[in-house]
């Protein structure tokens, strides 16, 4: 779980926030954010969902299977988004039928869009 300490942490920093005004988002207090940081606990589910939404990230980023966060005020990796496409992508992930597809095979699902279109 070292990735889901330290992506908990880089979070934090990046929004500016001290271990207690991040722990309010979730209901827990300062000490409980200092553990989840350096692995001597873990937090719940429940609580790892606040924080995505909170956020508007997924949870697969806590755990290492999502690298990037993508959101409208973010622009780290260097991408530039419309609030449109960033729209759409969120749609996409709300459709588990449609984003698995994608995943497993992205190429051959946008050239089937394009045929339809």
């Amino acid at each position: 779980m070292d990735i889901l300490c330290r992506r908990l942490k880089e979070l934090r920093e990046k929004h500016n926030l001290t271990q207690e005004k991040f722990g309010k988002i979730i209901n827990v207090n300062r000490g409980t954010i200092c553990y989840y940081e350096k692995g001597r606990n873990t937090p719940s589910i429940e609580d790892l969902a606040k924080l995505a939404e909170h956020f508007n990230i997924s949870l697969d980023y806590f755990i290492g299977r999502d690298d990037y966060v993508i959101s409208e005020d973010n622009l780290e990796y260097g991408m530039s988004m419309k609030n449109e496409e960033i729209t759409f992508i969120k749609q996409i992930r709300s459709d588990v039928r449609l984003h698995n597809q994608l995943m497993d095979n992205p190429i051959n699902l946008v050239e089937r869009m394009k045929i339809r279109l």
